[in-house]
């Protein structure tokens, strides 16, 4: 590709603000694309570093900010909400006039609204989980409190995404999982490619422990805990831990629903601390002062559903014990890296306590070493800019 086909302007938005998604934006600029990339300005700390790295002059990052928080729970401030995102993004398109358009993460109704109202531009949909299986699961599990307005919301979810996922020029999925329902939904698979999440490897940091685990075990969680994680699993192991004189103690950053649940669950002989959201630069000292990392994704979740934190904790060469069904992607990530995957029940973390009593310092050590060499392997950001640079040229074109 020569340096004048490249200067297309691409408008690439992420709503949740991840690292790699900035990192990939940074090396498409680097390749000669003109990017502006948007985000969702979220309130607490910012998870990635926004940031023109390369100093290329070709990339520009825009906060999109409102008044209103994110809704989840109420579904009309919800629908509200995701109006206004959608006015946001074509806010932008109409001022930057971008060539294509890559979403990711973006609401349902924002995404949808936004293709269209802009049918004459190139769309690629970053597919990182199908939502309305994900919405159809929730209500599953509230089947005793379900009504006609949730089943409508159930149906209505579906059919805008069938949509968006039919009106896209291109998909980019992150798992195999997606290919069987696209099969279903009728979806043309010559326009999907599978694109695997990563995490930037020169913004986690990987440092290789020195020294022996006298003190005990040191574990850390962070990213999302919700209450449909089964919060009180990380209790349980740590509490299980330290009944066999293992002397773990156990870090959680994350914020809501599951954290408050553990803040009131806790009592004050367990050795847990929890920390709101914090800068990536807090995090990498937090990963370094931690032996094992904890993955959690409750029995019956989606296979769509990948926690990005799992190739955080691989990018810093962590021993990952996840709680998670076998078959989705990043059980098979951890299984692939060296670490532990249990069933998300009690049983599951009775087992997890017996391996974690076996570990020693050398053991831990080359796990460490080969979740960080799975990352070198799967994590090079050029690699990932090619493919979603070739997918960007085919709909040029």
């Amino acid at each position: 590709m020569s340096s004048e086909s490249l200067r297309i302007k691409i408008h690439v938005h992420d709503f949740a603000g991840h690292p790699f998604q900035a990192e990939l934006s940074n090396e498409l600029a680097f390749v000669g694309f003109d990017i502006l990339h948007s985000f969702f300005a979220h309130s607490g700390p910012t998870k990635a570093s926004l940031t023109d790295i390369h100093g290329t002059g070709r990339l520009t990052f825009k906060a999109i900010s409102l008044r209103q928080k994110y809704e989840n729970k109420n579904l009309l401030k919800r629908i509200v909400f995701e109006f206004k995102i959608a006015f946001k993004l074509l806010e932008i398109h109409r001022s930057f006039e971008p060539q294509v358009s890559i979403f990711a993460n973006t609401p349902l109704i924002s995404a949808w609204l936004f293709k269209l109202f802009t049918r004459k531009s190139k769309f690629i949909l970053w597919h990182q989980d199908v939502f309305s299986i994900a919405i159809q699961m929730r209500s599953k599990q509230n089947s005793s409190n379900s009504n006609t307005l949730e089943n409508l919301q159930v149906k209505l979810v579906k059919a805008l995404e069938i949509d968006l996922v039919g009106k896209a020029e291109k998909i980019v999925c992150i798992s195999d999982a997606f290919m069987e329902i696209y099969k279903v939904w009728g979806v043309d698979l010559r326009k999907v490619t599978m694109i695997e999440n990563w995490a930037p490897l020169n913004q986690i940091v990987y440092v290789p422990r020195s020294r022996q685990i006298d003190t005990g075990q040191s574990l850390i969680y962070a990213g999302t805990l919700g209450l449909k994680h089964n919060p009180q699993i990380l209790i349980d192991l740590v509490r299980g831990l330290n009944s066999l004189g293992l002397n773990p103690s156990l870090t959680i950053i994350s914020e809501g629903d599951g954290a408050n649940f553990i803040s009131e669950s806790i009592e004050s002989s367990d050795p847990i601390s929890l920390r709101g959201f914090v800068e990536l630069n807090e995090l990498n000292d937090l990963l370094a002062e931690s032996n094992i990392a904890i993955m959690l994704l409750e029995e019956g979740a989606s296979e769509f559903s990948v926690p990005s934190k799992t190739y955080s904790y691989l990018a810093a060469g962590k021993f990952i014990v996840a709680f998670a069904p076998l078959s989705n992607a990043a059980s098979k990530a951890v299984l692939d890296a060296g670490g532990l995957v249990f069933d998300p029940s009690s049983t599951g973390v009775e087992q997890a306590v017996q391996e974690i009593m076996k570990l020693d310092f050398e053991s831990i050590k080359t796990h460490e070493l080969e979740a960080r060499n799975y990352a070198l392997d799967n994590f090079q950001v050029g690699k990932k800019a090619e493919l979603f640079s070739r997918i960007i040229m085919e709909i040029s074109n």
